[in-house]
């Protein structure tokens, strides 16, 4: 009882991260929900729709099934979408930009945490305060 109760609790977590992530992409792109919803195909609605799947798999690490069941896509359209973003993340300078801000919008919003970015942190502030310390000592030793 109490796995179901805790794949039930992962589940409304994971779409309200989702539902967040489509209201920054939104934000960002400065489009309604409705357009993010709705079956067009103009250029700059999909690219919304691109950066949020590929948020879904990348940091929310996601299926490619579950994030299509999410946004009543086939899973190979998924995985297009994300190859995509992939190639215009390296080529259109525009689309970075405004990845990154979804992306640093979204993370805030959810409260999102990468662990290997925290022991980076955290080796590098070892890193300078080890530095600190023997600097110190240097010009300890050489005052005596």
């Amino acid at each position: 009882m109490d796995n179901i109760l805790k794949k039930a609790t992962d589940l409304m977590e994971t779409r309200s991260r989702i539902i967040k992530a489509i209201e920054a992409a939104c934000l960002v792109c400065n489009i309604s929900r409705k357009e993010f919803e709705s079956k067009k195909r103009q250029r700059h609605l999909v690219d919304c729709r691109r950066m949020v799947i590929t948020f879904c798999r990348d940091n929310l690490e996601l299926t490619w099934v579950h994030i299509a069941r999410q946004f009543k896509l086939n899973h190979a359209s998924i995985m297009y979408n994300h190859k995509v973003h992939t190639q215009l993340i390296h080529s259109d300078k525009f689309y970075l930009q405004k990845y990154n801000k979804f992306e640093e919008l979204v993370k805030a919003d959810i409260s999102f945490v990468d662990i290997e970015n925290i022991i980076y942190e955290i080796a590098l502030k070892r890193k300078n305060l080890q530095n600190t310390i023997k600097t110190n000592e240097e010009n300890t030793s050489q005052e005596k």
